[in-house]
């Protein structure tokens, strides 16, 4: 019983980690819109490692 209850806890508190990478993907969208309408040219590095 207290496995599962760790397991849920677990689960939980590292489910909130995906709020923070889903907002800097939207303020990201929102910039490059703001910067397509104007016809600006953005410049984006990745700094992730991943392909």
């Amino acid at each position: 019983m207290k496995k599962i209850i760790l397991l849920i806890f677990l689960s939980n508190a590292f489910s909130q980690f995906l709020d923070k990478s889903d907002k800097a993907i939207e303020k990201l969208n929102s910039v490059l819109e703001i910067a397509s309408r104007s016809q600006q040219k953005v410049f984006v590095d990745d700094f992730t490692g991943l392909n």
